[in-house]
């Protein structure tokens, strides 16, 4: 948007001296005939370079002569030498069709040469399964990045973050994917265990000793929606949650030493309940993923497609777990 305005100032610029004409009358190609006849002075030249017929090139001439009302380009022997007025457009000229030239080129990102910030949502479990190893990598292949990390918060907030460029990229547990204008792509695939403390409980082995326990969970934001208690509802049963957290670092250390048991996946063995021995739920569990998200107008930008794959190549070998 800033080139685009830079060019529109600059066009603005080229035509002030006009009457009655639309500085978007004027293209490239009329911009580039300008430079060529001033830069090889003599109008069969300027054909010659541009592969057209003379003209041509005098039709397209005289319409910049009644655009500019100036002759621009005067007799001189056997070619032409520019007008003062032509000679105060040329440089506006060369400007201009190097700025188009810049603005039509490929989305090309260099991350060596990157010095701006990649914004992540993640928390526990995501910083110790992807972002961790994916700061590694800044570190080695972009020194100049600096990478802000904030907690993801509910799966509304991650929606809201994403689409109102607050983050450029989330890791997340809950399909988004149906979210305006979001798109993913699946890391891992785990499913759900009960996480305890082996000195101070004894495993549920059953749903009645399991709907017996304490229990406690995360809350990230109000619009949480829990798997498990709506499996629970279903066969008739419920839990008594004695501990709620804001993050899966404070549920671990609040749990360890009690008698109470989480319901996490099993993923969470790799990261804040590693200390905590597991079993299988009285029921089969339901899958779940971990995605990376981001909003649709990031998706073909050279710099978020480039990240994007070194998200998928360092999850790549752990890409299911349980």
């Amino acid at each position: 948007m800033v080139q685009l305005d830079w060019l529109s100032e600059k066009l603005v610029e080229l035509i002030a001296s006009m009457e009655k004409t639309d500085y978007l009358d004027i293209d490239g190609r009329q911009l580039r005939l300008l430079l060529t006849i001033h830069e090889s002075g003599s109008l069969t030249q300027a054909a010659q370079r541009l592969d057209m017929n003379q003209s041509t090139v005098s039709y397209w001439l005289d319409q910049l002569r009644r655009k500019f009302d100036d002759p621009l380009f005067t007799r001189a022997g056997a070619g032409v030498v520019a007008t003062a007025r032509a000679e105060q457009l040329i440089p506006q000229a060369r400007d201009l069709l190097k700025a188009l030239n810049t603005l039509v080129e490929p989305d090309t990102y260099v991350p060596e040469e990157d010095q701006g910030v990649l914004r992540i949502a993640g928390n526990a479990l995501e910083r110790d399964l992807f972002i961790e190893p994916l700061f590694r990598l800044v570190r080695q292949v972009a020194p100049g990045l600096s990478v802000q990390v904030v907690r993801t918060g509910s799966g509304f907030q991650v929606v809201e973050d994403l689409q109102q460029g607050r983050t450029d990229l989330a890791f997340f547990h809950t399909d988004l994917s149906s979210a305006d204008g979001i798109r993913r792509r699946v890391l891992l695939k785990t499913r759900y265990r009960v996480f305890h403390d082996p000195d101070m409980q004894s495993p549920p082995h059953d749903l009645e000793s399991y709907c017996r326990c304490q229990h406690a969970w995360v809350s990230l934001g109000p619009d949480t929606h829990s798997v498990i208690d709506a499996k629970l509802q279903s066969l008739g049963r419920d839990r008594r949650v004695v501990l709620s957290a804001a993050d899966f670092d404070t549920l671990a250390a609040l749990v360890r030493n009690t008698d109470i048991v989480v319901t996490l996946p099993e993923v969470f063995c790799q990261s804040s309940f590693r200390e905590f021995s597991s079993v299988e739920l009285p029921w089969k569990p339901p899958a779940v993923s971990w995605a990376v998200l981001w909003h649709a107008r990031q998706h073909n930008a050279a710099r978020h497609r480039y990240w994007r794959q070194r998200i998928s190549a360092l999850s790549a070998t752990d890409a299911s777990v349980g």
